[in-house]
């Protein structure tokens, strides 16, 4: 399972490098699509192994888009509140009278509405933190505001249709 969530991570490094960096909105916002692999950890992992993956995502990313430490920090940020999101928002599928989700979160099976709960509160955590530290200022609120926003809405809407490709894809695998 673990070497399958690598490659995927890979994937979505290449992607976030050789594609997403070139997606603006307006100049402002950029969507970070390589969080993915860290939102789609099982429940019952070990929790050194998701902040190890955060972190090495972010620096991966750091070293191609000249953006030291940035990604890295926002990115293990998010490795170390992923799980405690996964609790408060799949709250009966991780109940600990219950066996701990052994497979990737995917909305097909945890629902898309807790998913995009999920979804919109782990993106605005990585936007947030990703681009105070980018900017490191308060100065120019406005931009700042308008950088996290559109790239909050971007990357949702990016992973949003990540997840609808790979759910009808589990379907048919189902099927």
């Amino acid at each position: 399972m673990y070497i399958k969530l690598f490659l995927f991570a890979l994937v979505c490094v290449a992607f976030q490098i050789g594609v997403f960096n070139y997606i603006q909105f307006w100049g402002y916002g950029t969507p970070l699509v390589c969080i993915l692999p860290i939102l789609l950890f099982p429940a019952g992992t070990d929790r050194w192994i998701v902040l190890l993956s955060g972190f090495l995502l972010g620096i991966t990313e750091d070293m191609f888009i000249n953006t030291p430490g940035v990604s890295a920090a926002s990115f293990t940020l998010l490795a170390m509140v992923q799980p405690i999101f996964v609790k408060a928002f799949f709250q009966e599928e991780t109940n600990s009278n219950l066996s701990p989700v052994r497979d990737w979160l995917y909305a097909g099976r945890m629902g898309w509405r807790k998913y995009i709960y999920y979804l919109l509160a782990s993106t605005f955590v990585v936007c947030f933190v990703f681009f105070v530290l980018q900017n490191f200022s308060f100065f120019n609120l406005g931009k700042l505001v308008l950088n996290v926003l559109s790239s909050w809405v971007m990357t949702v809407l990016c992973i949003l249709v990540i997840e609808s490709v790979r759910v009808n894809n589990k379907k048919k695998e189902e099927a």
